[in-house]
């Protein structure tokens, strides 16, 4: 008896309210999780053909509950990433465009205000 558990997915909007379904998804297969290693328990207890065979059919339902846990988990990681990822570049530009515009200003200022000031500057040593 092995029992199939559907996931729904849901698009968010904002990446906080993916990010706490996703932890909701993990917390409530976690449950099942436990449930499930409970039954097994109980289940082993039984010596018969029918008890090992609901034990073993447990043991698969555990697996594919273990595996979801983990691709959760490693997508909300994979998200996280992305998100990091995402901020650290929008610093980057950021400090970038900042940088740039204060260059720009600094060059304009390091600029003479007449193009003439500065004839007569460079001294002629063959003289």
């Amino acid at each position: 008896m092995v029992t199939s558990i559907g996931s729904s997915t849901t698009t968010t909007a904002a990446a906080a309210p993916a990010a706490s379904g996703t932890s909701s998804q993990i917390a409530s297969l976690q449950k099942q999780l436990v449930a499930k290693q409970k039954e097994l328990s109980e289940a082993q207890e039984d010596t018969s053909e029918t008890g090992q065979k609901e034990a073993e059919s447990i043991q698969l339902a555990i697996q594919a509950l273990q595996q979801q846990i983990t691709q959760l988990q490693a997508q909300a990681a994979q998200k996280a990433a992305e998100q990091q990822a995402a901020q650290a570049a929008a610093k980057a530009e950021a400090k970038n465009q900042e940088s740039s515009q204060a260059g720009g200003a600094q060059a304009s200022q390091a600029k003479p205000a007449d193009p003439l000031s500065t004839v007569g500057s460079v001294v002629d040593t063959y003289a």
